[in-house]
């Protein structure tokens, strides 16, 4: 029998994205730096393990997003970056596709299912002039693709950026 992790990931994690588990080794990074502004853990695995970057994964309760680091001839390293929080999404409009067009066509009157979604809220500073105090902006770093035109928590999707393998929305 062909032995495919070392013995040395002693850590098992669930890759919720695709559904399986999976071995690896968690280490705390050395002043680490990603987008959301704060150091975060990192993973090594073997080559053979199924993970991508940008799939949703649990440790212990707790939910992660795994973003590219570095391939190296043994492993693959990814960081683990925190998902503390959760959104309710909703899709702004459901569509169906033509079977004589091939495109996609509203459907009126079908009220959209709402989903809970893992993420990570981050307040990114004032809307208007500092002098005026209006409130501030929030967005949200997400595993889980969402369209412009989307509502989470009850707000529109104003833009989403790909940054490090995550989905920066930001909010109207």
């Amino acid at each position: 029998m062909k032995k495919i992790h070392n013995s040395r990931f002693k850590k098992l994690l669930t890759n919720i994205t695709q559904g399986c588990l999976l071995q690896g080794h968690i280490v705390d990074a050395t002043g680490e730096i990603t987008a959301t502004e704060e150091v975060n853990q990192l993973l090594r695995v073997s080559h053979q393990a199924l993970i991508n970057a940008g799939d949703h994964l649990t440790f212990m309760g707790n939910h992660y997003a795994a973003s590219s680091y570095s391939k190296e001839p043994l492993d693959v390293i990814y960081r683990l970056i925190p998902l503390p929080d959760q959104v309710e999404w909703k899709v702004q409009q459901v569509f169906q596709k033509d079977p004589v067009t091939g495109l996609n066509r509203p459907i009126d009157g079908v009220v959209p299912p709402v989903q809970v979604l893992w993420c990570k809220k981050k307040t990114e500073g004032f809307k208007g002039s500092v002098g005026k105090n209006k409130d501030e902006s929030i967005c949200y770093w997400l595993v889980d693709t969402v369209s412009v035109g989307d509502l989470l928590d009850g707000q529109t999707v104003k833009r989403v950026v790909r940054e490090q393998d995550l989905y920066k929305v930001e909010m109207v």
